[in-house]
């Protein structure tokens, strides 16, 4: 779940939901697909618009899926990755 939500791909992320992927799993650090997925669109990962836009669009599209397949945000943890964020110059 979390490379699928990484390379903003909703198929996978569609097809991981179907199977019976847990939306609610986190990483050694705590950390949520969708928490991730949230991360993403702040990320300026692409110089030309046109390229950061379709992914931000990509990246709308898996958050969407996981939040309607009960996918729920921690808001303690959103706050803690906004700073790591942050810290890291994005």
């Amino acid at each position: 779940m979390y490379w699928a939500t990484q390379q903003a791909d909703p198929e996978v992320v569609r097809a991981l939901i179907k199977a019976g992927a847990n939306v609610n799993a986190k990483d050694d650090k705590g950390m949520s697909a969708l928490q991730l997925a949230k991360l993403e669109l702040l990320a300026e990962n692409f110089a030309d618009k046109g390229l950061r836009d379709a992914y931000k669009a990509r990246v709308q599209k898996v958050i969407d899926l996981l939040v309607t397949s009960g996918a729920k945000e921690d808001p303690h943890r959103r706050l803690q990755c906004k700073i790591n964020y942050s810290l890291r110059g994005f």
